[in-house]
């Protein structure tokens, strides 16, 4: 039987604008995509 580690928290999140784990963006990466998110976030309240 396999055991999973415990995952540390936010360790292995996936972006859903890139698809790509939060833990391996770069930093310009986590801006760019925080502030989409952000954007489209915002957008959604407004409908």
């Amino acid at each position: 039987m396999m055991t999973t580690p415990p995952k540390p928290t936010g360790g292995d999140e996936i972006c859903p604008l890139c698809k790509k784990p939060k833990s391996e963006h770069t930093n310009k990466e986590m801006l760019d995509c925080s502030r989409k998110l952000r954007e489209l976030e915002t957008k959604d309240e407004h409908d």
